[in-house]
């Protein structure tokens, strides 16, 4: 099967999830006609961030809203006309599409990785960000996926963590600014979601621009200052506790996950990411990774790639392998060097 053709089937048939509202045909529509003008080299997840940021585009509201709104261009007559419901496409219809890539990919596609120095140009953005105010602020990252796409980081502090299962949103209780929190961008691209900072942002020919420039733009949109003023007596607390192993593991695992990963063409993932949603064992074997590991939170405390996943404990899990990645640091290996001993670890268990 060539490449266009899988765009051209993906949304022939109607979902056999059927419709929720009557809105939800014509987005339906909407989206068929963007992926006609495209070629299909993909992968499952860049599909998926693709589909995402299509449905924030074309409605101008989150794909992780509750209450079904309403698109005046989708409004042809009837009761409920106009009308989409982010559940239904959250829950059923990005789920079976993302199924039905899968299957076209299978007779013979194939899949278009991010490229490895793009990958690590992003990596080492979010890593050079998070150096410089870890260890005087406690800024953290964490992963997330689901219905928001398959690669956002989300940045917190650790005094007063935003994190919570099932609320991927790196939104906090208590607003600030404008009431618009920015505390998202992409591990895919560099950019900001619309539905974080009201309108999409990104940075233009980000592929060819050098990484400060990248962490300069993420720092001018980010809302990374007033989060820091806004905690800053928990900030206080915090770092008089906080000690220097705490913060130089934490910042291992980061640098470590974003070789590991760039050599694949990837993003560093949370044990969460690395399962496909519609794979029903994921989140056990997500736990199971996160248990070995010893770490507390799988979507804060572990990055890495399949095969190869870094606590921020200063331990490493390697297969079934439990690596002391923090005394191989101690003993004066530079953090490229570690990487290279994870990526050959890795190499020799037969499934990668």
């Amino acid at each position: 099967m060539e490449n266009s053709e899988i765009t051209a089937t993906l949304f022939k048939n109607p979902p056999e999830s059927g419709w929720s509202l009557r809105g939800d045909p014509f987005l339906w529509d909407e989206l068929n006609k963007v992926f006609l003008e495209r070629d299909g080299s993909c992968s499952v997840s860049e599909l998926e961030l693709d589909l995402v940021l299509l449905f924030e585009e074309l409605t101008c509201h989150s794909l992780d809203e509750r209450e079904a709104f309403h698109v005046a261009e989708f409004s042809k007559g009837g009761m409920s006309s106009g009308f989409v419901d982010p559940n239904h496409w959250r829950t059923a219809l990005m789920p079976e599409l993302a199924k039905r890539f899968a299957l076209l990919q299978k007779r013979g596609v194939p899949i278009k990785e991010v490229s490895v120095s793009n990958a690590r140009k992003i990596s080492k953005a979010i890593y050079l960000l998070v150096e410089k105010y870890h260890r005087l602020h406690g800024l953290e990252v964490y992963g997330f996926s689901g219905g928001h796409g398959p690669g956002y980081a989300g940045f917190q502090v650790a005094a007063h963590r935003c994190w919570a299962e099932g609320k991927p949103h790196a939104n906090y209780e208590a607003p600030f600014g404008d009431g618009r929190q920015v505390l998202v961008t992409y591990l895919t691209n560099v950019g900001i979601p619309a539905w974080c900072a009201g309108e999409q942002l990104e940075l233009p020919d980000w592929e060819h621009q050098r990484t400060s420039t990248i962490v300069s733009w993420l720092e001018r949109h980010l809302s990374l200052l007033e989060l820091f003023d806004l905690y800053k007596s928990e900030i206080a607390s915090w770092r008089a506790r906080y000690t220097v192993d705490e913060s130089e593991k934490y910042l291992l695992m980061i640098n470590l996950a974003g070789l590991i990963s760039a050599r694949l063409g990837d993003i560093p993932r949370t044990p969460g990411q690395l399962y496909h949603s519609m794979d029903p064992t994921g989140m056990e074997k997500a736990e199971q990774i996160v248990s070995r590991l010893g770490v507390a939170d799988g979507n804060i405390d572990a990055f890495g790639v399949g095969g190869c996943m870094v606590g921020r404990n200063g331990l490493a899990l390697v297969g079934e392998e439990i690596v002391d990645v923090w005394a191989m640091r101690l003993s004066g290996k530079s953090c490229g060097t570690i990487a290279d001993d994870l990526w050959n670890a890795r190499s020799m268990i037969p499934s990668y």
